[in-house]
């Protein structure tokens, strides 16, 4: 995961979870940078990019790319405190294949 904190952002922000596109065989979190700081400071809310396993490769398939984005959520839940976020208020965003994993 990777994460990306605004500085002016309020206590207890929201968490938006950012899942790539790459039609669930290529991308990485890197594609998403650019979206992602405009995101985080445009909300303001802490945003996390998933990298998540791409099918065809060690025989993955699904569900496991869609169980890796699950495990960010849950995490994410767990431990929004230490983010200083508001677990309560997550949303998903992603393109492509990340829009159907979200």
């Amino acid at each position: 995961m990777r994460i990306f904190i605004p500085k002016n952002r309020p206590k207890k922000s929201p968490i938006i979870l950012d899942i790539h596109g790459g039609g669930f065989v290529a991308g990485s979190i890197d594609l998403d940078n650019t979206r992602c700081i405009a995101l985080a400071e445009a909300v303001p809310a802490v945003v996390v990019a998933v990298e998540y396993r791409l099918s065809g490769k060690n025989g993955v398939a699904f569900p496991q790319p869609l169980e890796d984005c699950y495990a960010a959520y849950d995490f994410l839940r767990k431990n929004a405190d230490e983010f200083g976020a508001d677990p309560d208020k997550i949303g998903l965003h992603g393109s492509s294949a990340g829009g159907t994993l979200a």
